[in-house]
Order: structure tokens, then sequence, then C-alpha cells
């Protein structure tokens, strides 16, 4: 029997199913596509490694040159073509393969892995405490056997590999460590769609099942195999452990830049700490490979922007125990809470010498991790940091189990670099409950099912933590905390209208300020102060989705949104809308009691608002 592919047919009365799952790697999620890729595929890799031995990622991008498609041993694609070209199938049909366009794919590859371990018969989900990781890729959406303290655990990492081919498609060969089986299927995920007089779901590329009609089986036979990994240029030989995963057709972004850019972003800290080695190559760019011995050097070369953070990791990566500041524990039964009580006398005086004198600092803050079922739980996480005075306001880096996580709620902290990382254990575990999908982001709601109470500041001791620290060593525990919206809301410093902005020292009279900024869900509003006392006669609003590093407003693409298309809306009153362009809004003010309503943006993300008066009343 030859392999060739499988397609449901959808019962009648069959729920019709949508698959959404790609949603959770969308650029709005993640940033792009490469990126969503190299921190999913290699968080899979990481997780599927074996305890203290590197795990070694090699990414090949092919340039459109022809590959073979001939029927011997197997057409990769025949009927799969009809079902690409199927109308309302999920597919966009302007970015469907031409006929007879050449065959461009990605290979993805971890060596140093365990492979797709499990029964590759299973049909249904696995019971109790049974794993079976090869049901969990292939025949599984939403559903993982990985624990929590596992850096990716909500089952929908693999379909970044399906979202990232123009035909939502990937085929899977793995060779498994526990009993040397070599085995190859592809899937393609599918809105329910119309072909042939019928309507199909899903499509499988295998062996079908004699007894069980809809269950597709892997390839085993070697010789096709062998065809197989010749054709995409597999390293991976018949006795490498692992998973070589095939993206056919590519979006074009996808490009050896991007992914190298991404691999350093994403990935510095387990590569410097030599868990982790990556290679990404393509026909006709010499290879990048990055490790422990090289990235230091590399990853400056390869990403200028990340060269402070890169200096900073690679630091704190070659300090040992024994150079860490240990601050005191918070009490074991009460939601943590920084205090200067946490810190010996000593132990302020050394710390704050060595902030003030530009010095780098590391310190290692002991907490309790408490379920609501079991014995609590000793862990810990560590912070790095240096002042630097010629940055603006920040967000610390966080990383959990060696991944990014990229977009934390956490306050910035104006003229300090830093880095947060919480190494594998019951913290790790904690922070990894708290993720979204995408693993970007920490949501203290997802800990309240499993943890005790008090997770919710628990989650807030961790990530306000630099601004927290900074604050003591500062000597300004007890002044106002003037950024704590910065997580939800961020607006610059100094232009908040009514929010109180940062103090130079000495305090200069502040400027009567005749606005506010309100938040609002997926918008915001501006209008008059609590506290008027002078009318603003001109504002200039400028608004952009926040990034974690450098200036939003020139980052901001016309791709996020324009303020004068759908879905944003602008509402007004007592206001004459002189300018609404791309993302700026030039106001004149009419009255005392003003409102401007901005609502439709992506709720997933943060906002950025800058309001300034335009003191000459220039209208564009």
């Amino acid at each position: 029997m030859k392999p060739s592919w499988h397609f449901r047919l959808k019962r009648p009365g069959e729920t019709n199913r949508e698959s959404v799952h790609g949603e959770f790697f969308s650029s709005d999620a993640i940033g792009d596509m490469a990126t969503a890729l190299v921190r999913e595929g290699i968080q899979n890799a990481l997780d599927a490694g074996t305890a203290g031995e590197c795990v070694t990622v090699r990414i090949y991008v092919s340039e459109g040159e022809r590959v073979s498609q001939r029927a011997d041993p197997v057409d990769l694609f025949d009927i799969a073509r009809d079902h690409f070209a199927a109308p309302e199938n999920g597919l966009n049909p302007e970015r469907l393969p031409a006929a007879g366009e050449p065959l461009r794919f990605l290979a993805f590859e971890d060596f140093g892995t365990s492979g797709l371990e499990g029964d590759s018969s299973e049909p249904f989900q696995p019971r109790g405490d049974e794993t079976n990781r090869f049901y969990h890729f292939f025949r599984a959406e939403g559903q993982s056997d990985k624990e929590a303290s596992d850096r990716g655990s909500w089952g929908v990492g693999k379909h970044v590999f399906l979202r990232t081919s123009r035909v939502g498609t990937m085929f899977g060969l793995t060779v498994r460590r526990s009993d040397g089986r070599r085995m190859l299927m592809g899937k393609t995920v599918l809105k329910s769609h119309y072909l042939h007089n019928d309507y199909f779901q899903d499509g499988y590329f295998g062996l079908s099942h004699k007894v069980e009609g809809d269950l597709v089986l892997p390839v085993e036979d070697p010789a096709e195999l062998d065809w197989f990994a010749g054709l995409f240029k597999l390293e991976r030989k018949s006795h490498d452990p692992g998973l070589s995963v095939i993206v056919p057709w590519p979006h074009s972004e996808i490009d050896e830049e991007a992914l190298v850019q991404a691999v350093v972003r994403q990935y510095f800290y387990p590569i410097l700490t030599g868990d982790l080695e990556v290679w990404v190559r393509t026909p006709s760019v010499s290879e990048t490979f990055l490790d422990a011995a090289n990235f230091a050097e590399e990853g400056r070369r390869l990403d200028p922007d990340s060269t402070e953070l890169i200096d900073l990791a690679v630091w704190a990566n070659g300090l040992s125990a024994s150079e860490l500041v240990v601050c005191g524990m918070p009490p074991e039964q009460r939601s943590w809470k920084w205090s200067e009580s946490l810190f010996g006398a000593d132990q302020l005086a050394v710390l704050r010498e060595r902030f003030n004198a530009g010095d780098r600092v590391a310190l290692r803050v002991p907490v309790t991790v408490r379920k609501r079922s079991g014995k609590p739980l000793r862990s810990a996480f560590s912070v790095y940091f240096v002042r630097d005075r010629d940055s603006g306001p920040e967000r610390p880096t966080f990383v959990r189990d060696g991944i990014v996580i990229s977009d934390v709620a956490a306050p910035r902290t104006r003229g300090v670099r830093s880095l947060v990382v919480a190494e594998p254990g019951a913290l790790a575990a904690f922070l990894g409950r708290s993720e979204n999908p995408s693993h970007t982001q920490w949501n203290a709601d997802r800990l309240k099912p499993e943890y005790a109470h008090g997770c919710v500041g628990d989650l807030k001791f961790v990530t306000t933590s630099v601004q927290r620290i900074v604050a003591i060593l500062a000597g300004s525990e007890a002044d106002e905390d003037e950024t704590l919206l910065d997580d939800v809301f961020f607006l610059r410093h100094g232009q908040r209208g009514d929010v109180p902005s940062e103090r130079p020292s000495p305090e200069p009279k502040p400027r009567p300020v005749g606005f506010r900024i309100e938040q609002r869900s997926g918008g915001f509003a501006v209008a008059t102060a609590r506290t008027c006392v002078r009318l603003p006669r001109i504002l200039r609003v400028r608004v952009a989705y926040d990034v974690r590093r450098g200036s939003p407003l020139k980052r901001y693409s016309l791709m996020d949104f324009r303020l004068e298309e759908p879905p944003v809306r602008v509402e007004v009153r007592n206001i004459d809308v002189l300018r609404c362009r791309d993302n700026e809004l030039k106001l004149k003010i009419l009255d005392r009691d003003f409102l401007v309503e901005v609502s439709g943006f992506d709720v997933r993300r943060q906002l950025y608002v800058s309001v300034v008066e335009d003191d000459e009343g220039r209208a564009d």
C-alpha cells in the first residue's frame, strides 16, 4: 500500500468545525511569523530534550529550487491539490502556489530530543496519566500531555507550523529514542469545505487503516522515508532521535535574516547557558551557527539593538551562586510583598553603592509557592539590573525556563536595564500556568483555580520586582508609585494630563493642565481635567501599540490600524477634528465640557497614548 492523502468526510449532523488555533500565533500576538515559528518550534524541542543534554535545532529554508515531484515512491500532494483550491477552505486563494511553481520549503529539525513517543495507532485521547506525544502532535487540538512546568503546555504550539505554510500543511518525520522507530505523517488543517459533491474536514498523509476508516497511520517503509529525507535535504539519519518538520511553501516573510534575529531575541538565554544551539541556513547564505561559545559576539553582530541585553545576560550567566545577593523571603503564609525589611542594613548599603556607581547588580529572591493542595514549595528567581542614565522608561526582560515572555504587563523603570530569570522549579511552573497560549503574557486569573489565595499579589511581586527594588535602593519606597497603570495602559511620562508624572529634582512649578486621559476597553478617552485650571486650545493625540524596546510611536505601522478607518471609531463632543489620519488626531477644543472617545483597538495589545498641547495652534 502506497501512502497518500486522506480527507475525512463531514458526517450528517456533525458540528461545523472551523479551526482558530492559528490565531494564537498571529502577528498581533507575537510580532511576526518568523518569531512565532522560532518561539514555538524551539520551545517544543526544549521540552522534548533529555535532562543534561544540549538540544540542537536546525532550520533550513530552501529558495525555490525545483524539487522533484516524481511519483516514485509517492506524489506528496496528489489529491490534496484539489482540496487546497476548494472554495471557502480557509486558505488565501491569492497565496496558493501557482501551477508549476517550484516547491519552496522550510525544514525544522531538533536533535538531542526524544522524538514523538506514544502509540501511533491510538485514535482517542490518552486517559489518566498516560502520555502520547505522537497523538497530541498529529491528532489533537488544544490538548497536550505537557506539564505546567514545561515551556509550552497549551497544546497549540504545533499549529504555528501549519500557519507558516501557504497551504496549511506540515509533514513530520520522527525517530524515537525509546524504540528507534522511524515514522512519517503529514497533516493539513482546512475549514469544512465542499468538493466533489461532499463536505470534507482536515486531511492526513499516510496509510489508511483497514478497520478504522478515518484513522491514518504513519509511513514506516525505509525506502519511502529515505526518499523523503533526501527530497527535503534533512540532516536526520535513521538513528538520530528527534523530530523533523517540513513546511511546504512557507510564506515569503520567512527568510534567513528574520529567523536568525528571532533566535537571538527569543532564545539568547538557553544558548548562553549551553542548553541550546541553533543553526540556520539557506542555499545562498553562509550558515549561521549560534552556541554558548560564540553567542556573545555573534548575537551583538546579528542584532545590534539587543547588545545591552546580551551584555547583561552574558555577565549574569557567568556569575556563581555565591556572587548573587540573596534577599529575605516573604512570609510563607501571606501574599508576597516588597519592602525594605527583606534586606539587611549591610545588604542595602552594598546594593546602593553598586547601583549608584553604575555597577551591575545581581539579586536572588527566594519565595514560597503555595498551591491550594499540597505542601508549600520553596523556589526563587534572579534579578539582574544596571543603571543606564541614557535609556528611557523600559520594562524588564522576563525569562521563564529559557523562553522570553515578551509581553509581560510590568511597570517601566526609567534609566534601568534589567533581566528577570525564573529557572525550572515551582515558581517557573507557577508562572507557566499563568501564561496565554502564545506564552507572551502572564495573567493572574489563570492561577486562581490551582494556587492559594494571594496568587494575584504573588505574580505582581515578580512583575514589579525591578521597579520596587530600584525604589528601595533609591530610598523612595514610600513615594507614590506613578507607574502602576503602565502595565495596562502606558501614557508618555510628562504628558499624562492630570495623571502624576515623574518629578525631577528640584521640582519645578507644575504647569496647569486642562485634560485627562482615561483607559477604556479597546481604546481610550481624552476629556476635561477634573480640576481644569486652563482650557487647552489645540490637542495633538498620537497612538501606537506598545513595544518592549524602542519608541512605540516610531514603530507604528499602517498595518496596525488607521484612526480614519474601521474598526477604529472616533467620537467627539465639543471638539472640531482638524486632523484624523494614520495614528494621529489634532483636536480644536470648543467648550470646557469636551470629550473624545477612540475605540476599536485590539484588546489583546497594550496602547501607548501621547497627548500634548499644540501651543501654536497649528492645523495641518
